[in-house]
């Protein structure tokens, strides 16, 4: 399975997309995860794979894929733009914070570029991970699935 194509759930992309906005963001959640994510799971759906053998929507997962993917259908979106704003309005370049007080969270914001990278290395990371599990389980307990599946993911045609 070492040469087949590699995937991620579309699903699986979307949890990546709240995962890291929640965490990069300066508040519990950032305003509007839950409509960004579905619209990026709407869009998303126009890089799925089209020829897999399931319903299940699963897009390449390749840097060059996963990035265009989430340039498109992400970053495009007023609210996530609204991300990399501070809500206080400041356009400082610079912060002022000491070790007696707390940073101000409305002069804080969300990295785009910084979120877009996180979600591409996690869902390159567990692909990989996946990958190694399901080839051992099938090799393990359905060698003749894993051959069908192998032949599939290789684009070779089934006899």
């Amino acid at each position: 399975m070492n040469d087949s194509i590699p995937f991620v759930s579309i699903s699986t992309l979307t949890g990546y997309v709240a995962m890291w906005a929640v965490r990069q963001s300066p508040y519990h959640a950032p305003d509007g995860l839950t409509n960004v994510c579905a619209e990026f799971f709407r869009q998303a759906m126009d890089f799925r794979l089209k020829d897999w053998p399931d319903d299940w929507p699963c897009i390449r997962c390749d840097h060059d894929t996963l990035s265009s993917c989430l340039k498109k259908c992400l970053l495009t979106q007023p609210q996530v733009l609204l991300w990399n704003e501070r809500k206080n309005g400041n356009t400082s370049q610079f912060g002022f914070v000491s070790r007696y007080d707390k940073p101000n969270p409305d002069d804080d914001f969300i990295d785009l570029e910084a979120l877009t990278g996180n979600i591409i290395t996690s869902c390159v990371q567990e692909e990989r991970r996946e990958r190694v599990e399901i080839e051992r389980c099938m090799r393990k307990n359905r060698p003749g699935l894993f051959k069908r599946i192998t032949k599939i993911l290789t684009n070779q045609k089934e006899p």
